[in-house]
């Protein structure tokens, strides 16, 4: 079935709809659907979305049921094809009464093809017939699994990668799954997410993140949420729904119509193009629109965290020795080195509710929340310089400055009150914010194990990329931010000592074991391209990086 056969299937509905259609039109509608399965099947599917969207909007026609059967009218033949689409229509909208009733009885929704059976028992609560697991319509297959696993609630089992996903109920409890419908529609599901496939053209998303690339052969697909019905035509969204059921659509390139739920049925739906975006409240009858969110959704999962572009060929030119580009992975625990050392990195970050992962300068940056989520990242078996010479850098974007927030911190040092001196086990540098200023700041030790600091002076701005490094050279240490010099000092070579770990967005304690207890310093926000070289780079090479960052 092409484009146009689905298109007038679409128009011959709504003819009928708005009482319009005529004796040929239906007669046409019945010569589409008759021979064609697929057609068949999508003008089910349509009949399915309509009848939900009468029952909540409050349009379907009362219906009666008498103690007594009405005579029934013989129907000749000539008038079974006049009549066939509008009786189908119709019975759509009955099952979708039956379900919608049903729902108030179970919390366990069941699709309008699997309606549950309720059995007697001697419990108060009813017993709910799950259907076999095989039985079910398949409807596309899961792609990729980063940190996660899906769950079919009522066909209680959970899927990895390369498994069929079927109509059901479906709840994602960590990370990213992406989903292939068979109909050409490629879906990432950010958690904490739970919604109802209903058909190849139809999900229920009731929490969490959607993004979604719709081909020409998935026109007509849809996402239900509390308060708005989305209906897309060709395009790249992503849709949202908060804790509180309010939600918001993004559009990343083509057209959706967006109706909210509690509009009037009259009105029509909003049309939604090419970096246009829309909020509907979990009470809200009028879409109110707002900025487009082009960096807050993930819409690839990257087959490794090693990519190519123009910046990471030249980091490599550079050799690092530790290079995390910080990508998500298949286990949603560990983040891939790209320097020579090739030292494992892990995250710490159970105690988000969402992903650690979010999209970054380039591909995927890791996200952390800051001290309410106490999030961070570290490498237990640090190689650090023994060069007296460093340079450290990153793409880091805060949203909020805590006190002494940490970009990275190879540092286990502690200041004397009286004297101002320091002393604990030493370390190389401390990248990050001072303590409550919010300055750009970087500290180190020498080799006489003498503290030298620089700071920018200035707030690190919130709510953009930032390009942040510093140098040791062996007689100076040199603080950039975007490619700018920010400040320096001179230095007599650099401190080896210290502890074995690297905390990444964290102060770590002195054993390297978790975050420092006194001043842990949570990063707030995104940290992206995260390397160090045991070898000091030129002004020149610290103002190409930022520039390669722009383009």
């Amino acid at each position: 079935m092409n484009i146009q056969t689905q298109e007038k299937i679409i128009s011959l509905i709504e003819e009928m709809i708005e009482g319009a259609s005529t004796e040929e039109s239906r007669r046409e509608l019945v010569a589409l659907i008759t021979n064609d399965t697929e057609a068949r099947k999508f003008y089910i599917s349509q009949c399915q979305l309509h009848a939900m969207l009468s029952w909540e909007h409050g349009v379907l026609p009362s219906v009666q049921f008498d103690s007594a059967l009405p005579a029934i009218k013989p129907v000749s033949k000539r008038n079974t094809q006049s009549y066939f689409p509008q009786m189908a229509l119709w019975v759509c909208a009955l099952l979708g009464i039956i379900a919608a009733v049903g729902f108030l009885f179970w919390e366990t929704r069941s699709t309008l093809l699997d309606i549950a059976v309720i059995t007697e028992t001697t419990s108060s609560a009813p017993e709910i017939h799950i259907s076999d697991w095989i039985d079910r319509e398949a409807v596309g297959r899961i792609i990729k699994s980063h940190g996660a696993k899906l769950h079919c609630v009522d066909g209680q089992r959970s899927l990895d990668p390369g498994d069929v996903i079927r109509l059901g109920n479906y709840t994602l409890a960590s990370g990213f799954v992406e989903v292939f419908m068979d109909v050409g529609v490629n879906a990432i599901i950010e958690s904490p997410a739970s919604f109802e496939i209903k058909s190849k053209m139809l999900i229920v998303l009731d929490r969490g993140v959607m993004s979604a690339k719709v081909s020409p052969t998935g026109i007509g697909f849809s996402i239900l949420t509390p308060t708005a019905n989305v209906i897309d035509h060709g395009t790249e969204f992503a849709v949202e729904v908060f804790d509180d059921s309010g939600s918001e659509v993004h559009v990343f390139e083509g057209k959706v119509d967006v109706q909210p739920k509690m509009a009037p049925p009259q009105s029509s739906a909003v049309r939604l193009i090419t970096d246009q975006a829309t909020r509907i409240s979990s009470v809200g009858k009028i879409p109110q629109g707002i900025d487009i969110a082009q960096d807050r959704y993930v819409r690839t999962l990257p087959e490794s965290g090693d990519e190519p572009n123009p910046y990471s060929q030249f980091v490599k030119s550079l050799n690092p020795t530790t290079y995390l580009r910080m990508a998500s992975s298949s286990d949603g625990r560990s983040l891939a080195d790209s320097g020579s050392g090739a030292t494992p990195a892990f995250l710490r970050c159970d105690s988000m509710a969402s992903p650690p992962f979010a999209p970054g300068r380039f591909g995927q940056a890791l996200r952390l929340e800051g001290p309410s989520a106490t999030s961070y990242a570290l490498i237990p078996q640090f190689p650090r310089a023994m060069t007296d010479q460093i340079t450290v850098s990153a793409w880091v974007r805060a949203e909020s400055r805590p006190r002494w927030a940490a970009i990275a911190k190879h540092w286990s040092i502690e200041l004397d009150e009286e004297t101002g001196e320091p002393y604990g086990l030493g370390g190389q540098f401390h990248l990050g914010l001072n303590e409550d200023s919010g300055d750009l700041e970087v500290q180190i030790l020498d080799s006489n194990k003498k503290r030298i600091q620089i700071k920018e002076g200035i707030p690190i701005p919130l709510h953009q990329w930032t390009h942040v490094a510093f140098t040791v050279d062996g007689e100076m240490v040199s603080l950039y931010r975007n490619g700018e010099l920010v400040g320096q000092a001179e230095c007599d070579g650099l401190s080896v000592t210290g502890l074995d770990a690297l905390g990444i967005g964290a102060k770590l304690s002195p054993d390297g074991s978790g975050p420092d207890p006194s001043n842990p310093g949570y990063w707030h926000g995104r940290i992206d391209e995260f390397f160090v070289l045991h070898h000091s780079i030129s002004a020149e090479q610290v103002r190409a990086l930022y520039k390669l960052g722009q383009l």
